[in-house]
């Protein structure tokens, strides 16, 4: 199954960074091990083109983490055949200068 989520530009670059390797969600979704996450980003008033993919490795779900009722902590990895292309920009915007 595949999410499309909203996520913030701070954390949109932990994750993109492999620095964040987790998401906590109200799991409304019904995630499972094996889901695929695109993680888009939104700056609180709009989507910024700038979209990351990531899978669903493991999840804790509300009582195993002290989580609150309804909620799950899912790990999150790259798709190994597919690394390279887990980043999207459709921003418009250029890194070049």
């Amino acid at each position: 199954m595949t999410h499309d989520l909203k996520i913030l530009p701070e954390y949109f670059m932990a994750v993109a960074l492999d620095e964040k390797t987790f998401e906590i969600r109200k799991n409304d979704r019904n995630y499972h091990v094996g889901d695929c996450l695109v993680l888009r980003e939104w700056n609180g008033r709009e989507f910024t083109g700038r979209n990351i993919v990531r899978y669903v490795s493991y999840i804790l779900y509300d009582w195993q983490a002290g989580l609150k009722d309804g909620y799950c902590i899912m790990s999150l990895k790259r798709d190994p055949t597919t690394a390279i292309l887990d980043y999207s920009d459709q921003s418009g915007l250029s890194s070049a200068t």
